[in-house]
């Protein structure tokens, strides 16, 4: 049994017939405390899966696809050249008990997935939603104990502003793709993810949220406070959720209007140079 801990939520992992691989981006979210009294328990099992071949398919992405079997939906895998390699039912997904994850007897003990992989497949982001939390498209840093997510839609700046503020501010960055933001006894706080695409930055540290910056590349650096609208927006569309799921959908919704009336948003625009992170800490420090 493997006990994992991402911001509050306790989760416990039992492999069965896979090997589940530690790395560096999984290893500092183990954990040897005590587990709370409602952790999220995944339980690996081999299993045939050889009657989805037969199953409709409701949705197909190149990684993952839907399936119906006897008023039950399934969310099928895939495991490199492998298609029906594993998955799980949503209703228990969706539910509060053991999540089975199944995987094809063909393939049991060859199957070898990282902590981080595993847990993103099993919808580790569904079960924080629903306790309030958001993991949100964001790089993250610590400065001056407190934590300051930039985030931004791909390929607009967000690991590059997080190292300018590493190299000229003295910040440190925490992760150069996700953030968890969750609320606790009256503050919000924010925290690195067992995930990080590209990156490879990933410590598992966790520190009250000083502001949401949105990023926006431009030939000159300008802060200003970030508008109501333009909050949710960036919000919203970088929460990671089951594109296809409602119940994800109306969570992070939820949670977005709430970080966006609670949390102080600055709408940076900017280059990537020094004098974008002097114009952005200088805001700060007028706020």
């Amino acid at each position: 049994m493997k006990h994992y801990r991402v911001g509050e939520l306790d989760i416990l992992v039992e492999p069965g017939p896979i090997t589940l691989r530690e790395d560096l981006l999984s290893e500092p979210f183990l954990c040897e405390e005590e587990c709370s009294s409602q952790p999220f328990r995944i339980q690996v099992e081999e299993a045939d899966l050889s009657f989805l071949r037969e199953a409709p398919v409701d949705l197909y992405t190149g990684s993952y696809e839907l399936r119906q079997w006897q008023d039950r939906s399934f969310l099928l895998c895939h495991w490199e050249t492998h298609r029906f390699a594993f998955g799980l039912y949503l209703d228990e997904l969706y539910g509060d008990g053991v999540l089975h994850y199944l995987c094809s007897k063909e393939l049991a003990g060859t199957v070898k997935l990282t902590a981080a992989h595993l847990l993103g497949l099993a919808g580790l982001h569904h079960r924080l939603l629903r306790r309030g939390a958001m993991v949100l498209h964001a790089s993250l840093i610590h400065w001056q104990g407190q934590a300051i997510a930039f985030a931004a839609p791909s390929q607009v700046g967000k690991s590059t502003q997080a190292r300018l503020w590493q190299d000229h501010a003295g910040a440190e960055v925490l992760n150069g793709d996700r953030a968890l933001l969750f609320y606790k006894d009256g503050q919000w706080y924010a925290g690195g993810y067992i995930a990080c695409g590209s990156s490879q930055i990933c410590k598992n540290r966790i520190l009250p949220l000083r502001g949401i910056v949105l990023l926006e590349q431009w030939q000159e650096n300008h802060a200003q406070i970030a508008k109501g609208k333009e909050r949710i927006h960036t919000l919203f569309t970088g929460a990671e959720t089951f594109h296809w799921s409602m119940e994800d959908t109306d969570l992070a919704l939820d949670l977005a209007k709430r970080i966006a009336e609670q949390v102080p948003m600055i709408h940076l625009r900017c280059r990537p140079d020094r004098a974008a992170v002097e114009t952005l800490q200088h805001f700060l420090e007028e706020q």
